[in-house]
C-alpha cells in the first residue's frame, strides 16, 4: 500500500487519533482535518492525489458531514470510498440521496474499531 491515501475528518481528538492509528497500522498515509471547510481545502489543494478512503464524521464544525459529501460530489473530487460515521438514527434516511454512489457507506460510530478495520482497512 505504498501510496494509499486516507483523509480522516473528525473533530473528536480521541476518535480521530484512534482512526489514524488504525489506518497507519494498515499501511495508509493519513491526512487529518477537524472540520468540513479544512477538509475541502485539503482535497482541493492537492488535486493530483486520489484519496483511497475518506472517513467523515456527521457532526462537524463549519460544515457537517452531509454538506461535505455534497461538496465533494459537486466538485467532482476523485476518491475511492467514503465512510460516513454517525451516531444519529436518521442518518441512513439523510444519506439516501447518495445511494447512487456505491462507494459511500454509512457506519455507526458504535462499531468497534477492529470491525471497521477488518472491513475497510485491509492492508
Amino acid at each position: 500500500m505504498d501510496n494509499t491515501q486516507a483523509l480522516v475528518v473528525e473533530d473528536n481528538d480521541l476518535y480521530r487519533n484512534i482512526l489514524g492509528l488504525a489506518l497507519t497500522d494498515s499501511g495508509f498515509k493519513v491526512s487529518y482535518s477537524t472540520n468540513g471547510m479544512d477538509a475541502m481545502k485539503i482535497l482541493e489543494g492537492i488535486p493530483e492525489v486520489i484519496f483511497n478512503l475518506i472517513i467523515i464524521d456527521h457532526t462537524l464544525p463549519q460544515m457537517n458531514g452531509f454538506e461535505l459529501i455534497e461538496k465533494i460530489l459537486d466538485k467532482k473530487i476523485k476518491f475511492q470510498r467514503i465512510i460516513f460515521l454517525s451516531e444519529l438514527s436518521n442518518a441512513e434516511e439523510k444519506l439516501e440521496k447518495f445511494q447512487t454512489h456505491p462507494s459511500i457507506s454509512l457506519l455507526s460510530k458504535d462499531m468497534p474499531i477492529f470491525e471497521l478495520r477488518r472491513k475497510y482497512f485491509k492492508a
